[in-house]
């Protein structure tokens, strides 16, 4: 392809991507990346820009970015094996293991054979070494599918018993009695949402009604933020619909997602509202109209990406970036809002504080299982988070009876869970007296017929076991509400022992009680004194 470019175009281009070169070695990534920019906007067909402001997202953990750059590049350069790495290494991060080994291979197969110096023996043995883990990754999210659709797929003859249906039949009687504490308030509610999400999935086998049921995203992605516990499906090819429903409800409307990360949509949405800029208020104020619907579907995509890979794939770690990048996205927009009259008539719940700390709560859940396996730096970053979000949701004066749905599955939801963070960060430190009390501050963000109500009482004791006094008082506390809300735990879980394991939960609980009380008649404290 011959270049239009002029003499002085390719010169500034070359300067801008020398600049992000040398930033890009100083491990300065943001701005290395908007040089790389700022010369993408001179020359827009270059594989090479694209590659490295790929490197740029790789290197900042913006996977989404990383991958809508690499493949621009590889759509330019088929053959060039730095963009294929690099595409192939976006496509691991997240969490696709059959299209990176693809990739892999292109690249492998690309890269010379023969009188190798060091450089290139060493990125020939990367490669080797990441196509293995692909493969070894393959195999063990299709393990994962198995037991994942085998868990989680409920024929409708199957209903009678599990706890959403239990849930349903205690509204009444939870109105009647004026409770509105009990956890079957959101798992009834999500269950509600998650039927009119399958029943909008199902009327997509028509292809005349696909475009006439667009809901699909905005009610699955509010199930899980409700309450997780309540999705299932009915079908075993329930990932293929879906997969297909979602493509078609992004282009419906006019999504970033699945094409552009959060920084490309960050610039198409900061571009296309400068340009409506001199058209006048009238065309500015519908544009930012049509971006919210954009936006909104993009979030919930990326919701439920993250959710999919979190739960069937069994990657929280993946499934917490996709929400990362979610949350980043609602924070951004509603920072542009903020002090602009013109951008202030907001549409949908995606830019509300509810909204955004249910899906703050959903990514500590996910982060909360593999928290032990991050390494001290990123345990120190997610404490500082958690207690980030521990203290916005404390100072949230509204009651848990005010609204049944929402700030329990939103606001205690992701202080139950930014407590337990902080409680995990301490225990890993030694302080077990802290980690004993914020694991009983977490308890007190969730129902007494939750299992997470038990499960942070539980850890509240086990955590504080090494501390006389005045932890004594404190697990005897803890022992006595386990004690109380056992029977309104099994009455609705029992028949999803899966979900929180609640037979062992209460063994352990039963036992903890027996050995705190062989532990005071021994004197076994006095020995850590």
């Amino acid at each position: 392809m011959v270049s239009t470019l002029s003499d002085d175009d390719h010169s500034k281009v070359a300067t801008l991507n020398s600049e992000g070169n040398t930033l890009f070695k100083n491990a300065d990534y943001v701005a290395a990346a908007a040089k790389y920019t700022a010369a993408l906007d001179i020359d827009q067909k270059n594989a090479i820009l694209y590659s490295n402001r790929a490197a740029c997202w790789l290197s900042l953990n913006l996977y989404l970015d990383a991958l809508s750059d690499a493949t621009k590049a590889t759509e330019l350069d088929s053959s060039f094996v730095k963009a294929l790495g690099r595409l192939a290494r976006a496509l691991d991060a997240l969490g696709r293991p059959f299209q990176s080994a693809l990739s892999w291979e292109q690249a492998l197969n690309r890269l010379p054979r023969k009188s190798l110096r060091l450089p290139e023996r060493t990125q020939l043995y990367e490669y080797k070494n990441s196509l293995a883990a692909a493969k070894h990754e393959q195999v063990r999210q299709q393990k994962a599918l198995q037991m994942s659709v085998k868990q989680n797929m409920v024929r409708k003859s199957e209903d009678k018993g599990l706890p959403w249906m239990i849930a349903k039949g205690l509204i009444p009687l939870l109105v009647a009695r004026g409770d509105y504490t009990s956890c079957a308030w959101t798992l009834n509610k999500a269950y509600d949402d998650l039927c009119e999400g399958m029943r909008h999935l199902a009327s997509t086998a028509d292809r005349s009604t696909q475009a006439a049921s667009p809901r699909v995203l905005e009610l699955f992605s509010s199930s899980v933020l409700l309450d997780y516990r309540a999705w299932h499906f009915r079908n075993s090819d329930y990932l293929q619909q879906f997969d297909r429903k979602a493509i078609q409800e992004t282009k419906f409307y006019g999504a970033f997602a699945p094409k552009y990360g959060l920084e490309g949509t960050k610039r198409i949405v900061s571009a296309r509202l400068e340009n409506a800029k001199p058209e006048g208020e009238v065309k500015y104020k519908k544009e930012w109209e049509d971006l919210q619907l954009s936006l909104t579907a993009t979030v919930r995509y990326w919701i439920m990406e993250g959710f999919h890979q979190g739960t069937l794939y069994q990657n929280p770690a993946v499934g917490a970036d996709y929400l990362d990048q979610a949350i980043a996205l609602i924070k951004w927009v509603r920072l542009q809002i903020h002090g602009n009259d013109l951008l202030n008539v907001v549409n949908g719940t995606i830019f509300e504080d509810t909204y955004l700390k249910g899906v703050q709560a959903l990514r500590l859940h996910f982060l909360i299982e593999k928290f032990h396996d991050l390494d001290p730096r990123t345990q120190q970053a997610m404490y500082e988070e958690a207690d980030g979000i521990a203290n916005e949701t404390m100072s949230f004066q509204t009651p848990r009876n005010s609204d049944t749905v929402f700030t329990a599955s939103t606001w205690y939801t992701a202080r139950g869970y930014a407590l337990t963070i902080k409680a995990l960060y301490y225990q890993t430190r030694g302080l077990y007296a802290f980690a004993g009390l914020s694991y009983k501050l977490s308890a007190e963000c969730f129902a007494e017929d939750d299992g997470k109500y038990i499960v942070a009482l539980l850890r509240c004791i086990k955590s504080t076991e090494y501390i006389r006094s005045p932890s004594v008082d404190i697990q005897n506390e803890a022992l006595e509400k386990i004690r109380k809300a056992i029977p309104k735990l099994k009455y609705v879980w029992k028949a999803r022992k899966e979900v929180d394991d609640i037979d062992k939960t209460v063994a352990e609980a039963l036992q903890w009680e027996e050995t705190l009380k062989g532990r005071l008649k021994t004197n076994y404290y006095d020995q850590f004194y």
